[in-house]
């Protein structure tokens, strides 16, 4: 594959997945507020549930278009006790998806200060920002021809299984840094030391689209790394059925055949991008 057919492809995949991942926010799909501070958009079912629950609904404010947690007097620990308790109840009906028992912190814009601790799963519920981080390496298939290692998500997997990845890519927990998230995922789907890898950022891209169990919104970091001949992955915590060394031309083809995760393809197309000095449309970002 030439080098132009491969930034034509690289380009025609990029505007692509920015299609998908830019969606039009639905009308009942209303501002989340925390004070003074939008921090989301909460789903008409989430919002039923609070208005109908007493002792959650006395915290909140409602209009036509606004959902407003009365929390002037309330600290992080505060907010967090009270959206533990909301997640809970949630749950029993069947409005949160794949449950974790992992925090995230919430925020109102990327860089802004920690306003709560939320559990990951209802996150879509409210419509929050969360933050994730992706990892790519390369590796040479030839002496002249590098690849770039990617991951299967195992059979188990509730979102995508079966389904291609990254070699390592996740959510950052609440309390960590970008890069502390990265050597934790780094570790536990490749085997890797994140910080004993010549590792540069490559970009990023913010994903606005529906998903099962509510609105999605999150900004990733992606990262890239070259792994010698001889270094292969190895999985750690059961969630990567298997690694494989695969062309550029394999990656874009099962970007095209929708058989790689959109948040991964995005990001194999930020790392793609790099390698070949490709300008990519937004919602990517070259920082």
């Amino acid at each position: 594959m030439t080098d132009h057919s491969l930034s034509a492809r690289l380009l025609t995949a990029a505007n692509n997945c920015a299609v998908r991942a830019q969606a039009e926010r639905p009308d009942d799909v209303g501002a989340f507020f925390m004070g003074n501070e939008c921090v989301g958009y909460i789903t008409p079912d989430t919002r039923a549930v609070l208005l109908c629950e007493p002792r959650f609904a006395k915290h909140f404010h409602f209009s036509d278009t606004q959902t407003r947690l009365l929390d002037e007097k309330m600290d992080v620990n505060e907010r967090s006790e009270l959206l533990a308790q909301i997640a809970h109840y949630l749950r029993t009906f069947n409005l949160v998806h794949a449950w974790r028992g992992e925090l995230l912190d919430v925020r109102a814009e990327p860089s802004g200060p920690v306003l709560a601790r939320m559990e990951r799963a209802v996150f879509r519920n409210f419509g929050c920002i969360t933050h994730g981080v992706h990892l790519n390496c390369t590796a040479p298939l030839s002496l002249d021809t590098q690849g770039l290692w990617a991951g299967q998500r195992s059979a188990h997997k509730a979102i995508a299984p079966l389904y291609w990845d990254n070699i390592a890519a996740g959510l950052v927990s609440a309390g960590e840094t970008a890069v502390e998230a990265m050597a934790r995922e780094t570790m536990e789907e490749a085997g890797l030391d994140f910080n004993a890898l010549d590792v540069c950022a490559c970009g990023g891209f913010l994903v606005e689209r529906p998903v099962s169990g509510g609105w999605m919104r999150e900004i990733t970091q992606n990262y890239i790394a070259q792994l010698s001949s001889g270094v292969t992955p190895q999985n750690q915590d059961g969630e990567v059925a298997q690694h494989r060394l695969l062309t550029f031309d394999e990656i874009l083809s099962r970007i095209e055949e929708r058989r790689i995760t959109l948040e991964a393809s995005m990001s194999f197309l930020s790392a793609l991008a790099f390698i070949t000095e490709t300008p990519l449309p937004k919602p990517f970002s070259a920082t």
